[in-house]
């Protein structure tokens, strides 16, 4: 808080966020999927320049490119969280797992290799190929193999302090290996 410009930024991000999900509440606004065409001719308004009408003008098959943006900005926002929520879930879990069961060391160390070392690209138009073009082929796509670093991670925190003396404590005592993970 103390560094003006920094807060500033945060504002006009914070804002810009929040008219992202009130934009198609607003009174006025256009269907971003909706072809619009001119009463007087019937032709579809293709190209039109920013105007009062369409503000940031038409794109070439006459569709706002105002609430075009907007709903994309949606779209995007939506995905992001989601395969964030996702990765977060999977890598924690995994990485848990895999740093403090011994046993599952091994096998989990040769499936991260196997799913680090596929090329993310190709691995994700190789999904996009496979699945239908949706929503839900995107994330699943992206949270095919973009978890793995984040279970790496967990992993290697997770084996720096398996052994430490409280861990030690608490398996003598008789807390479960659930609750020691968590």
């Amino acid at each position: 808080l103390k560094r003006k410009l920094a807060l500033f930024f945060l504002v006009v991000l914070l804002a810009i966020l929040a008219f992202t999900f009130v934009q198609p509440l607003l009174p006025g606004q256009k269907n971003p999927t909706t072809i619009y065409q001119d009463p007087a001719t019937g032709m579809q308004y293709r190209n039109v320049e920013p105007g009062p009408e369409f503000w940031f003008g038409t794109n070439s098959i006459g569709e706002d490119l105002w609430a075009r943006i907007w709903s994309g900005t949606r779209t995007s926002l939506l995905i992001g969280l989601t395969v964030g929520v996702a990765e977060m879930l999977i890598g924690i879990t995994f990485g848990a797992l895999w740093g403090y069961v011994r046993r599952l060391d091994r096998p989990m160390t040769e499936i991260y290799n196997v799913l680090d070392n596929i090329p993310t690209t190709i691995l994700l138009m190789l999904l996009a190929y496979i699945m239908r073009p949706s929503f839900k082929t995107m994330v699943i796509a992206m949270c095919s193999v973009g978890w793995l670093g984040l279970a790496r991670f967990v992993r290697n925190q997770i084996v720096i302090i398996r052994d430490r003396e409280y861990n030690l404590a608490s398996r003598c005592i008789g807390t479960p290996t659930r609750r020691i993970i968590i």
